[in-house]
């Protein structure tokens, strides 16, 4: 295996994708992806991520095979056989994704993104990947093969794709219910994401006094604690009267579908703000300081509130978020 450096591929040729199980890095990876089929219309893309993006990648044009892996595979279990691959492509830092992309490699194969044992290319992709930080300010303004800070562009960028960043690309089905005029998304995969109770039942106490209803976005309650933090949160909103609980009611097309039909998402930095970025649906996002930088999506229909640095996301205040909401409703 050696490092890709940008050179031609054969039209038909075979490449792994691997990124974490979260549902917010398969919609980041979704441009590359499309300048993947782009530049490559006959390639055959084998998407490697964890359980939950199943639906997604499952639904996705620009996936032609998905390998779901169980976190003890992700641990560095034994892979079946799988295919030969032109170039393996890695999104993550993790110790098993290093591993599954040595061991997909074979002696052809060209490699982007961390991988034991193989040496950083010496050109701007390579000081690209080895920045500590990616949400500085002036990370555009410090490598000049990039636009913007953002995580898809970085991840495009990183794999030698020039040229414009296309949208997210996600599959969508409209559910079979009444769709609430505002959805909200309240877990996150850290705590450190997290928005109080009590500001939550302020922002949504003001929107059930104007009448606007109100559905609440999630996974099933029962998984909820498994992977998300904030359940409790919302378990306290659900009991005071203030959302209809959909969580666990809709395939993750049909939240795509919900989140495209509803007049405003309300959202943390999470994989459902991620999902509502591909709709045309304005969105008000809560994301930690430095974080926008890198991870809200460059969408005119997003209103980024993040506290100042230093400042953990608890601290926006109620009236900053019923401020952003107020311009949309």
């Amino acid at each position: 295996m050696h490092r890709y450096a940008g050179e031609p591929l054969r039209e038909s040729c075979r490449i792994a994708l691997i990124s974490s199980d979260a549902l917010g890095n398969f919609v980041v990876a979704t441009p590359l992806l499309a300048m993947i089929k782009a530049r490559y219309p006959a390639s055959r893309v084998t998407y490697f991520s964890g359980v939950r993006v199943a639906e997604l990648a499952c639904a996705s044009s620009l996936v032609d095979k998905f390998v779901p892996l169980s976190l003890h595979k992700m641990k560095g279990a034994a892979l079946k056989p799988v295919d030969e691959f032109d170039l393996v492509i890695n999104l993550e830092s993790t110790e098993w994704a290093q591993d599954l992309t040595t061991k997909l490699s074979k002696a052809t194969s060209s490699v982007v993104g961390p991988c034991r044992g193989l040496a950083i290319n010496e050109d701007a992709q390579g000081v690209l990947s080895q920045d500590p930080d990616w949400t500085e300010a002036d990370l555009a303004h410090r490598h000049p093969i990039l636009e913007t800070g953002f995580i898809s562009e970085i991840f495009a960028r990183l794999a030698y794709f020039t040229g414009p960043v296309p949208r997210y690309v996600i599959s969508q089905e409209t559910p079979n219910l009444e769709i609430p005029d505002v959805l909200i998304s309240m877990s996150a995969s850290r705590t450190d994401k997290l928005w109080p109770t009590e500001s939550w039942a302020e922002v949504l106490g003001a929107m059930q006094r104007r009448g606007f209803s109100v559905g609440l976005l999630g996974a099933d309650p029962k998984a909820q604690g498994q992977y998300w933090h904030g359940v409790h949160t919302e378990d306290a909103v659900i009991a005071r009267g203030l959302v209809e609980d959909l969580r666990g009611k809709l395939t993750l097309p049909e939240v795509t579908g919900a989140l495209a039909k509803c007049r405003l998402a309300l959202t943390l930095d999470n994989g459902i703000l991620h999902l509502a970025a591909s709709t045309q649906t304005p969105i008000v996002g809560l994301f930690r300081p430095r974080f926008h930088r890198l991870w809200a999506p460059p969408v005119t229909t997003l209103q980024v509130i993040s506290p100042d640095d230093g400042l953990p996301v608890e601290a926006i205040p109620g009236t900053a978020v019923l401020e952003a909401v107020n311009r949309v409703l």
